[in-house]
């Protein structure tokens, strides 16, 4: 009788042990984790849509109170529309239009396309149509303001070379955009700014004499313009 006991807790002791070891190299530890991607949203801003227009000195009598603009940031923040009404040769305007990067990851400008059209289909050369003083503000941390053309306003880029000029190395080619949370502030501004006074081509700012205003007179023009970005990584 002492033999079979004896047995029966020796077989009992032995599943115990291979239960223990079992268990000691089996053991499975579990991690969840969830991960958030990043977000990549540049969108336009614009600070205010007042414009004051200004005439040069030869066309002082003119009444640039009539002359307004309105610049408008749709449902869409990706679409710009800017609507200027009752413009005259020598009349200027500065619009100050904001792109910045409300998502969570650094952009990097690509290249830039405008379209420039009369809505009548007037099919006028508006080549001859220039814009100057194009330049932006990037905050990060570190305000940089870098005029693209010069600084001195007086270099009229026409808007047909305005896409060449803006992704050239002295443009916005490979200018990086931090996220609007991590720069100066959130307001509009705090990034990167455009400012671009508009003016048409006309005799008196030393252009060839046979570009005059007529060709623009009572003309719509529809401007469209579109900033291409990249998420940034730092290599």
């Amino acid at each position: 009788m002492k033999r079979v006991k004896f047995l029966a807790i020796t077989m009992v002791m032995a599943l115990m042990i291979m239960g223990v070891g079992y268990a000691y190299w089996q053991d499975t530890i579990t991690l969840t984790s969830t991960v958030k991607t990043g977000e990549f949203d540049v969108q336009w801003k614009v600070a205010d849509c007042s414009v004051d227009f200004e005439a040069s000195d030869e066309y002082l009598g003119a009444d640039v109170a009539q002359t307004t603009a309105v610049a408008e940031v749709g449902a869409n923040p990706d679409e710009l529309a800017v609507t200027i009404s009752n413009l005259f040769p020598g009349a200027t305007g500065t619009i100050k239009l904001y792109m910045e990067n409300y998502g969570t990851v650094p952009s990097r400008f690509q290249d830039a396309t405008f379209t420039l059209v009369p809505a009548d289909g007037a099919g006028s050369d508006f080549n001859d149509f220039f814009v100057t003083k194009f330049r932006y503000k990037k905050n990060d941390g570190v305000a940089v303001f870098t005029e693209i053309n010069g600084g001195a306003g007086t270099e009229w880029i026409p808007v047909n070379s305005l896409p060449g000029t803006l992704s050239a190395d002295a443009g916005l080619k490979a200018v990086v955009l931090a996220p609007v949370n991590y720069a100066a502030g959130n307001a509009a501004g705090q990034g990167m700014f455009i400012e671009i006074p508009f003016e048409f081509a006309n005799q008196v700012n030393g252009l060839a004499p046979e570009v005059t205003a007529e060709q623009f007179e009572e003309t719509e023009l529809v401007i469209t313009m579109n900033f291409d970005f990249e998420q940034w990584i730092k290599n």
